[in-house]
């Protein structure tokens, strides 16, 4: 069961976070329902970051990564290109 006390503070900072990030680009409220969306699609991983401790910053970041995906893809698309053409280094 999905632990949505404690989740609720990592998926505002995550999305506030890339908000500020992306600013024109995503929308703070949009990003935290993909998170939410990423995190009913990977119940296990949503437990490990709600329990803490061990590896759950290692599933955290794994969320971040998931979410900076579709903020460069809002980008790619306000910018005229097509997301498959992005590269990180």
């Amino acid at each position: 069961m999905i632990n949505f006390e404690k989740l609720t503070p990592v998926v505002k900072q995550i999305a506030a976070s890339l908000a500020r990030d992306f600013s024109g680009y995503s929308d703070r409220a949009d990003l935290e329902g993909d998170a939410w969306l990423w995190l009913m699609e990977n119940p296990s991983k949503a437990d490990k970051i709600a329990e803490g401790g061990g590896l759950s910053w290692r599933v955290r970041q794994d969320l971040q990564k998931e979410m900076f995906g579709k903020c460069m893809a809002e980008k790619a698309k306000a910018n005229g290109y097509h997301p498959d053409a992005l590269y990180n280094y």
